[in-house]
């Protein structure tokens, strides 16, 4: 098997994760504000275009050009990791804003997901500078 057939494999499978991580939560808010008592959150409403934006359009990007190539899975699985902590953090923010209530501990959805999303980034510049 070439490279580029793994790179490829690799891409669609990434697309796929990111298509269906998408269309889940979109499907998890609207459910779960259904039965919300008309109480809505905005966290709970638009967690479903975090895996959107920073999942499907890149991945529809490098899956669209030859040119472009994954970094390290390891890379792009930490990646995907702080992309799904910070739709992880989104939805339990909307899950307390919908009860009613606050937690100080919170904070640490966006700033896990924040730091793997930098970490990996960080990497995968790293790799391409020193190849």
């Amino acid at each position: 098997m070439f490279t580029s057939d793994k790179n490829t494999k690799r891409k669609f499978s990434n697309l796929l994760f990111y298509t269906v991580s998408s269309i889940f939560f979109a499907i998890f808010g609207f459910i779960y504000e259904q039965f919300s008592h008309e109480v809505y959150s905005d966290f709970m409403m638009f967690a479903c275009f975090i895996p959107l934006i920073f999942g499907i359009v890149p991945f529809v990007i490098a899956f669209s050009s030859e040119k472009i190539h994954l970094p390290r899975p390891m890379i792009t699985q930490l990646y995907g990791s702080g992309i799904i902590t910070l739709t992880i953090g989104s939805v339990m923010k909307g899950v307390l804003d919908i009860y009613g209530t606050t937690n100080g501990k919170i904070i640490v959805y966006p700033v896990a997901g924040g730091l793997m999303v930098v970490i990996s980034l960080i990497m995968a510049v790293i790799g391409r500078v020193e190849k």
